[in-house]
């Protein structure tokens, strides 16, 4: 058990009162608190569990929807080759408000459907920094043995993506609407985390001039 002590304070303590009230008080055997971890609930709807990481792909699985490994804002994604080592290709879907957000394992960035009646960007899917608004609400709705990929309240219309792999805001049942997700663990996004860091360790060596190192 613990006292919760404000800042420089050594005699007293926050604890509960006989209301139930969290009050300042003197320290005694009765005002000692005790911390529980707090686990969050695992929310799986039609497949998809809430904090887990995934690849959109193709339903063959051979692309997967990739930012390059950037988190820059305002960059438009693509679907490119799948590739194991592709940290871009992972993204984490997190059920917030009967919605999902789609975030990069790069960093704080997530799919975003742009403003501006979808035309700022021709239509095509980019990432903006976690923001928590209604463009990075998502909804991945089941069909057949795939999903549709939803912006933020639109029944008609989904995310495919075209012949040169950008994402595009469509008509359902189009081609190349229906989209796959594929499970990726934390010890595999670790290990593709450590070898990206040593790659750009070594390169960074690498482009080092000449005279910067000492024989």
């Amino acid at each position: 058990t613990y006292y919760m002590i404000p800042f420089e304070n050594a005699a007293k303590c926050y604890a509960l009162d006989a209301d139930g009230k969290f009050t300042f008080q003197d320290k005694a055997a009765d005002t000692r608190v005790k911390l529980v971890k707090y686990v969050e609930p695992e929310v799986t709807i039609n497949g998809i569990t809430s904090g887990k990481y995934y690849r959109i792909c193709s339903p063959d699985k051979a692309m997967a929807l990739s930012n390059n490994a950037s988190t820059a804002n305002d960059l438009v994604v693509s679907m490119t080759a799948f590739e194991k080592n592709d940290l871009g290709q992972i993204w984490q879907l997190t059920y917030k408000g009967g919605y999902w957000q789609v975030k990069s394992a790069c960093g704080n960035v997530c799919l975003d459907n742009p403003a501006e009646a979808h035309s700022k960007f021709n239509n095509q899917l980019i990432q903006w920094k976690t923001s928590g608004g209604e463009n990075q609400k998502w909804t991945f709705e089941v069909v057949d043995d795939g999903f549709y990929m939803i912006p933020f309240e639109n029944a008609e219309k989904c995310y495919g993506y075209n012949d040169n792999g950008v994402f595009i805001f469509q008509a359902k049942g189009g081609e190349n609407t229906k989209l796959a997700l594929g499970s990726w663990t934390l010890t595999a996004l670790a290990e593709i985390a450590y070898f990206a860091s040593c790659y750009k360790r070594a390169m960074a060596i690498f482009r080092k001039p000449a005279a910067a190192y000492s024989f």
